[in-house]
C-alpha cells in the first residue's frame, strides 16, 4: 500500500507541474511581434536565423558572431515602436536612432528583458 501512495503522489505532482509552470509565464510584452537582430552581420536584413524567441520571461537568441558588430533590434518592417537602437550612452533604447555596438566572441545566447 505505501508504494501505491508514493506512485499516486508522484502522478499528482507530475500532473500539476505543467500547470504551475504555465501560470508563472508572462505574456510576451510585444505581443505577436518578432524581433530580429539586424546589423552588419546580416546586411541589416530580418532573417529567421537572427529572430528572437520569447520564452516565458524574456526574448532569447542563440547567436554565433565574432568581433565588433553594429546592429539594432527591430521587427521585419522597422516599425518605430518595435525598433531598439543605441541612446547617447550606447545603451539599447526604444526608438533610438544610433546603432548598438558590442563585441562578440563566438556562440552565445542573447537575452532581452522588456
Amino acid at each position: 500500500m505505501p508504494m501505491f501512495r508514493t506512485l499516486a503522489l508522484c502522478a499528482a505532482l507530475l500532473a500539476l507541474a505543467p500547470t504551475a509552470r504555465a501560470n508563472s509565464c508572462k505574456p510576451a510584452p510585444l505581443g505577436e511581434a518578432t524581433l530580429y537582430l539586424r546589423g552588419a552581420l546580416n546586411n541589416w536584413a530580418a532573417q529567421d536565423e537572427q529572430a528572437f524567441e520569447y520564452r516565458c520571461d524574456a526574448y532569447y537568441l542563440n547567436l554565433d558572431a565574432r568581433g565588433r558588430q553594429q546592429f539594432k533590434l527591430a521587427d521585419e518592417d522597422w516599425t518605430p515602436a518595435l525598433t531598439f537602437g543605441a541612446d547617447a550612452q550606447g545603451q539599447p533604447s526604444r526608438g533610438a536612432a544610433g546603432n548598438l555596438e558590442r563585441n562578440f566572441n563566438g556562440e552565445q545566447t542573447l537575452q532581452i528583458n522588456l
